[in-house]
Parts: structure tokens; sequence; C-alpha cells
């Protein structure tokens, strides 16, 4: 048995238990810190009704968007001939060479491209190192409102709705797939009060 020893508060423990206490008393902090902010976004900002609406009127214009990128490449790579998701590199491709969108880079792509993952739940399983290279269509949404957030940030805008934040984005990126972002219209009822109220 490998033994550290130390005049540290904790004396002399295996090196198995050094460990553990590094895991629990330093890294996971900084893993939780993640996963709330990752959480907390999808949570407070991304699922509400206004956003939820807004992907629900433009569904079928996203998803030819997102289809049209899972064909980028198709036969390259990881991706064969029948695949049926996006990989960052599509996400680099859609953000910085086709939109065009300004003040972005590939860290920012490849920041929200990994925010907006599903977390993998057997990650010993052969195949989970490529279910983190997959971007499947719910988290493609996220994805979108993650660079929403982020390409306005530091502007004039930054103070927006994330819902109006993804209309702009939208605008932007839909033309790509020769669509428009079908808007959201707001019925105003003017009621009156007549005679038999009275």
């Amino acid at each position: 048995m490998f033994m550290v020893e130390g005049a540290g508060p904790y004396g002399s423990i295996t090196l198995i238990k050094a460990v553990q206490l590094l895991i629990n008393e330093v890294l996971k902090k900084f893993v939780q810190e993640c996963d709330v902010q990752r959480q907390s976004f999808r949570d407070d900002k991304l699922w509400k009704p206004d956003c939820r609406l807004l992907y629900s009127m433009n569904e079928q214009n996203l998803r030819n968007l997102y289809s049209s990128y899972v064909a980028n490449e198709r036969g390259r790579g990881i991706k064969d001939n029948s695949c049926q998701f996006m990989v960052e590199k599509d996400c680099q491709k859609l953000i910085l060479a086709d939109a065009k969108l300004t003040g972005l880079n590939k860290y920012h792509v490849t920041r929200c491209f990994v925010m907006s993952k599903m977390s993998v739940v057997e990650e010993s399983a052969p195949d989970a190192v490529l279910t983190y290279k997959k971007l499947q269509y719910v988290e493609f949404l996220e994805f979108l409102a993650r660079i929403a957030e982020l390409y306005f940030e530091g502007s004039e805008m930054e103070e927006l709705q994330l819902h109006e934040k993804l209309e702009y984005l939208l605008d932007e990126l839909l033309p790509l797939v020769n669509a428009k972002r079908v808007k959201q219209v707001v019925v105003i009822e003017e009621f009156s009060e007549s005679d038999e109220d009275y």
C-alpha cells in the first residue's frame, strides 16, 4: 500500500484517500459551478414560453437548417453516409463561414457547442466519445440560443430577452436555407362596455 506522509491537516494517508480529497475538496466545486451555469441557462432563459413558442413557430425552417448542415461533409470523418447529426465543424461553418457573424470566433462556437451537449449517461461505453462529438437537433436549438447570447454580449442589445435575441439570429441564419422567420403576431382585443353591463 502506498502512503503519502506529510505534516498537513490529514497526516499520513493513502494515495487513494489523497486523490479522493483532491476531487472532493478542490475539483468538485469547479465541476458543480460549470454544471450549474449550464443548467441555469436552460431553466432560467432557454425553455421559457417565449423561446419555446419561437422555436415551435419556426420548427420546419430550423429543421431544414439543421438538416442542411447534417449533410455537410457526410461520408467523411465520423460522419458516415447515413449520419443524422451535426458536428462542431458544421457549427463553425454555419456561424463563422456561412452566416459570417461578426465578433464570434472558433472559441465561441466551441464553447457554445460544448455547453449545449446533454449528459452522456454511460461514459465508459465504447461509443461515448463519439456521442460527445455529435450535436442532436434539441442540442442544436440550445446551441443557437447560446450563440445568440454571445453574439449580443457587450452591445446595446445585450439587455434584450433571449427570445428577442434569437429572433435577430434567426433572421441572419434562416436565409441560408431560403427561409424567413415566422413572426409572432400579438393580438390585442379591445373590450367595450355595453349597456347590458350596467
